[in-house]
């Protein structure tokens, strides 16, 4: 049976690295930066744009191309862009235009590749004078740099109509209605975990559903003690008998989010909340954060708050629809 670890660290699922033979005490010095991500999401459109950018911060780079290979649009595959040479201090971008169809989930997988000017690193490696035989190691390395170099990535993206994120359905946030008003809470469809963990998934689920906030906060403090204590990350079988994994961490703070917005709905205190706009490392969970106490202040009219808190979310989360149109209504 396959098994598939979903890490959520933004970032998530590296598939390349340096391909260099040297040890860790004598890496190249860094000769690019790379960032892939979405650059845009156009619900009306269905058009979703994504990006992969690379620069040169010590060496000019060489045979310089980007592919991307995705399970999303229903167009033809796009050619590789290329660049002949990005000078030292510069930097290239890579835009590609998806057609997408809400709801739906897939993986971007970047195939970006450069080859770093092998004068240029013999240069840099001149910091190693006093140090012969690393320096000969080194030089020998760049020696071997004749073709351009993988330096891609794959990562994850859930979209929907009212917002794209760079995550995995497993793990996606989704809107949950009371009142009217939206929240954001992680109610997996999948069967997490066993015995008492996976029976109180299915009971948060069933309090959630029937707006009993107290128990539904009550259930997310027993799973989040129960996964504290294990070392195994948290698993589910799908139907179709593929099993996930997530980190306990991970599961942790989505249930940690839960527990504070389903106390907040239930009698109106926000302290949990608030700590987890100011604290969480996670800017994923940050921004969701950030949304469900904006929904509370604006309920509790208190419009200035509420705003601040919605552009910071929409800061986080940049492809985020429902946040942006809510905020230019209330403005």
């Amino acid at each position: 049976m396959q098994l598939k670890c979903l890490i959520i660290v933004m970032i998530l699922m590296f598939c390349a690295s340096h391909s260099f033979a040297v040890s860790p005490e004598m890496r190249l010095p860094e000769w690019h930066k790379t960032e892939f991500g979405i650059a845009d999401w156009s619900p009306e459109q269905g058009l979703l744009v994504v990006k992969a950018a690379i620069s040169a911060p010590l060496v000019d780079l060489h045979e310089v191309s980007c592919s991307l290979q995705h399970d999303f649009s229903t167009m033809p595959p796009e050619p590789a862009r290329t660049h002949k040479i990005i000078k030292k201090g510069d930097k290239a971008v890579f835009m590609f235009r998806l057609n997408v169809k809400p709801e739906c989930h897939g993986w971007l997988n970047f195939d970006l590749r450069a080859r770093p000017d092998s004068k240029g690193l013999l240069e840099a490696i001149q910091i190693h004078a006093n140090k012969p035989l690393s320096k000969a190691i080194l030089a020998s390395e760049i020696e071997k740099l004749e073709k351009a170099i993988l330096l891609g990535q794959s990562i994850p993206v859930f979209v929907a109509e009212d917002i794209v994120v760079g995550v995995t359905r497993e793990i996606a946030l989704r809107p949950f209605a009371v009142d009217g008003n939206s929240f954001y809470v992680w109610l997996p469809e999948e069967r997490f975990g066993t015995g008492i963990v996976a029976e109180t998934f299915k009971a948060l689920k069933k309090s959630a559903s029937a707006n009993q906030f107290r128990s539904a906060a009550a259930a997310c403090s027993l799973i989040i003690n129960k996964l504290k204590g294990q070392k195994a990350g948290l698993r589910a079988e799908p139907a179709h008998g593929e099993i996930f994994e997530i980190p306990n961490s991970v599961a942790v703070n989505l249930l940690e989010l839960n527990h504070a917005t389903f106390s907040a709905l239930e009698n109106s205190k926000h302290k949990r909340l608030q700590e987890l706009t100011e604290n969480m490392k996670s800017g994923y969970i940050k921004a969701f954060a950030c949304f469900n106490l904006a929904m509370n202040k604006l309920k509790a009219n208190k419009k200035p708050e509420g705003i601040a808190l919605l552009k910071k979310a929409v800061e986080l989360i940049p492809t985020w629809p429902k946040a942006q149109k809510l905020l230019e209504e209330i403005k």
